[in-house]
């Protein structure tokens, strides 16, 4: 079946006296054959509803997951830069986790509780 054929054939239900009569276009002729055969309204839903699911599970398998890397950080940090917007350089992996940083003191702080027996 040709495109030109296809859109001949919407067209022609939609500019159709019983779509004019249901509130006009191809949906208003959809609803003269819900309401007037309904055994091939439910047929052409059933067909829809097929290629509904097979277009939502081929959509799900294209989406991946976002990954971030390194070039994806210097990016996003530039572009903070770039709108002068102060980023402090992070030493990542150089300091130790239980190091307490401030404006005024640096000091080791041992999170083990010794005092426990």
């Amino acid at each position: 079946m040709t495109r030109a054929l296809k859109d001949a054939i919407v067209l022609a239900a939609a500019e159709s006296q019983h779509a004019k009569d249901n509130g006009g276009g191809l949906v208003g002729y959809l609803i003269y054959i819900a309401d007037t055969r309904p055994d091939v309204f439910a047929r052409l839903l059933g067909r829809l509803l097929v290629v509904q699911e097979k277009e939502k599970e081929r959509a799900k398998s294209l989406v991946k997951p976002a990954t971030y890397g390194a070039a994806a950080a210097a990016e996003f940090q530039a572009a903070l830069v770039a709108q002068g917007i102060a980023v402090p350089k992070v030493d990542e992996g150089t300091q130790p986790s239980n190091v307490i940083d401030g404006p005024f003191k640096r000091q080791d702080v041992d999170d083990t509780d010794d005092d426990v027996a």
